[in-house]
């Protein structure tokens, strides 16, 4: 049985596409190469509200103490009194805790990024739009792979593009609570798309730090 299905890579027609071709390798790109503005659809959230601010309070101050965090310092002042104070007092320090915590997690998410490469490819050979933008206006190539070809296992992360009206939420209260690891949260925003026109059936393949693959199907 297949494992995959055949993909497509729309090109335009250079010395580094047929080079690609004529050595059998891949090009895996980081992700702030990226010519698709509707890439990497996310948002992020502390995932602190008036109605969980206690506990999620408690779980940050001692991920602030864990991060050795100046942050950390205000536990005892605000935490017992949280739950008894103002609106007004209690939107302060989620705004206060959020940027702080946010901040910090940003720095993962970047590094996130900056570790994964990407090599995006289509399920379609045919589609106009991915010829017209991908392939120098219809003047390029189309690459079909064939990756059940591959005699050596490919150690990548692959996955089907998902496409959303709405960006998706990384909420870093989850990951706090060890509900979700921060590298599967991270990872998620890598295979997002905002919807945005016809739907294009894309798949990626991801790996980490190194950008060139040599594929083997000799």
């Amino acid at each position: 049985m297949k494992k995959f299905e055949l993909l497509y890579k729309f090109r335009e027609v250079n010395d580094y596409s047929l080079n690609s071709i004529n050595e059998n390798t891949l090009w895996f790109s980081h992700v702030d190469d990226f010519n698709d503005p509707f890439e990497l659809f996310y948002k992020i959230t502390s995932g602190i509200t008036e109605d969980n601010i206690t506990e999620a309070l408690d779980l940050y101050f001692t991920f602030a103490q864990s991060q050795g965090m100046r942050l950390a310092s205000l536990k005892e002042d605000i935490l017992p009194y949280i739950s008894h104070s103002s609106a007004y007092v209690k939107s302060t320090v989620i705004n206060m805790i959020s940027q702080e915590i946010l901040r910090l997690q940003q720095d993962k998410i970047e590094k996130v990024k900056t570790d994964y490469k990407i090599f995006s490819l289509s399920f379609e050979n045919n589609h106009p739009l991915l010829w017209g933008h991908y392939a120098n206006g219809l003047k390029g190539m189309c690459i079909e792979y064939d990756l059940n070809r591959q005699k050596e296992p490919l150690n990548l992360g692959y996955c089907p593009v998902e496409y959303l009206v709405k960006p998706y939420i990384i909420n870093l209260l989850n990951f706090f609570k060890r509900i979700i690891p921060f590298q599967l949260i991270v990872r998620k925003f890598l295979l997002l798309k905002m919807k945005f026109g016809p739907m294009r059936k894309n798949f990626v393949l991801f790996r980490i730090m190194k950008r060139w693959l040599e594929i083997n199907t000799n």
